[in-house]
């Protein structure tokens, strides 16, 4: 079974998840954020939906792609709590998915060529903006669990803009080990989740650097 089709299969979804962190650092302040966040959000899923070549995996991601754009606008357009708690399942949901539609692809392949390269990255910035909306969830049903340790820094909420401003800038920091100290968990579910993120993150590189090179030598026999 062919999940992705052979060519350029996972720039285009690199190119819009890259977008994502190009924005973060300047919506922030211009009152449209939350906007720009739903549309670039939007634009990933149709591109990921897009790559797939599989019919069967198509229709289902595209359904679930459908459901999670619904309840994001929902979550845009309503000020309910459990609206943001479905929300979130969804994307929750759907990225987890789709990282493991990824992960089939370039750890089945027999070869290694650019689009591989861009698959094991989308993977990788996939785990983060999973582990960023777990994070969101976290907070939103358990309010409190992240702090800021310095006076300076905005209060941490849970609400739709700050996905980008701290659960995606929190979420990459322990995914890469930097751990800058600047916002902490609290409570014990966020600390065992950032546990977890960082092993994932540690575990992937160590198997993405092994499965490439062997990838690389087999090549030569």
């Amino acid at each position: 079974m062919v999940l992705f089709a052979r060519s350029h299969s996972f720039r285009t979804l690199f190119l819009w998840m890259v977008a994502v962190f190009s924005v973060a650092g300047f919506v922030e302040g211009f009152g449209f954020g939350a906007e720009l966040l739903f549309l670039i959000n939007t634009l990933v899923l149709l591109s990921a939906v897009r790559a797939v070549q599989e019919k069967h995996v198509r229709r289902m991601l595209l359904m679930a792609a459908a459901v999670t754009i619904a309840s994001n606008l929902a979550a845009y357009a309503t000020i309910a709590e459990f609206i943001d708690v479905i929300s979130l399942c969804c994307n929750l949901g759907m990225f987890s998915y789709l990282t493991w539609l990824v992960f089939l692809k370039v750890f089945s392949g027999r070869s290694v060529d650019a689009d591989t390269i861009f698959g094991a990255v989308c993977i990788y910035v996939l785990l983060g903006l999973s582990w960023a909306v777990a994070y969101q969830l976290i907070e939103l049903v358990d309010p409190g669990s992240f702090q800021a340790t310095f006076d300076a820094a905005p209060p941490i909420a849970a609400a739709i803009e700050d996905y980008l401003r701290t659960y995606v800038y929190f979420s990459f920091t322990t995914l890469t080990s930097t751990g800058y100290g600047d916002i902490v968990p609290i409570s014990s579910p966020a600390r065992y989740a950032a546990i977890l993120e960082s092993m994932c993150g540690q575990i992937y590189l160590t198997v993405l650097v092994a499965r490439v090179v062997g990838l690389h030598l087999s090549s030569f026999r």
